[in-house]
C-alpha cells in the first residue's frame, strides 16, 4: 500500500504535506494535483500546511570552486584534486553534473561545514556556543 502524503490535521483543521509534493501538485493533472484537490475538496475549511524537513542540510553556496578549494587544504589535495575533475566528467556524462559531484564530495569530506565569513563573526558577541561552531568549521 502506497503511502498517503497528505496529513490531516482534524483538531487544527490543516492539511499538512512536504515541500517536494507542494511542488508537484503544482503540475496540473499530475496524479499530486489530483490527491491535493480530492482532500481539499472533502475538507473545504481546511487551510494548508507545506512540512519543512528542520534537520535536512543544505549546502547552497558548496560550489565546484568551494569544493576545490576546501580540498586543496587537506592532506593529498593534487591526487583528491584530479579525482575531483574525473568525478565531474563522470556526472555530467551522467546527466547530474552538480548532484553526483556534490554527494561523493560529502561522501568523501564527512568533516565539511560551510565556513563561516569575517562579517557574520564580527556581528556575534562571542560566548560558548560561538566557539564551539568556530571549532567544528575549522
Amino acid at each position: 500500500m502506497k503511502k498517503n502524503p497528505i496529513s490531516a490535521n482534524h483538531i487544527n483543521n490543516t492539511l499538512s504535506f512536504s515541500k517536494s509534493f507542494y511542488k508537484k501538485a503544482c503540475m496540473v493533472g499530475s496524479d499530486e494535483y489530483k490527491a491535493l484537490r480530492t482532500a481539499m475538496g472533502e475538507n473545504p475549511t481546511y487551510t494548508l500546511n507545506i512540512l519543512d524537513n528542520p534537520n535536512k542540510n543544505t549546502y547552497r553556496e558548496l560550489t565546484f570552486a568551494k569544493m576545490r578549494e576546501y580540498i586543496a587544504t587537506q592532506a593529498n589535495a593534487e591526487e583528491n584534486l584530479r579525482t575531483l575533475d574525473r568525478v565531474i566528467k563522470i556526472a555530467e556524462a551522467k546527466g547530474a553534473k552538480y548532484p553526483l559531484t556534490k554527494k561523493w564530495f560529502l561522501a568523501n569530506f564527512p568533516e565539511y561545514k560551510m565556513e563561516i565569513t569575517a562579517g557574520e563573526i564580527a556581528n556575534k558577541d562571542t560566548d560558548d556556543d560561538d566557539i564551539t561552531l568556530l571549532e567544528r568549521a575549522v
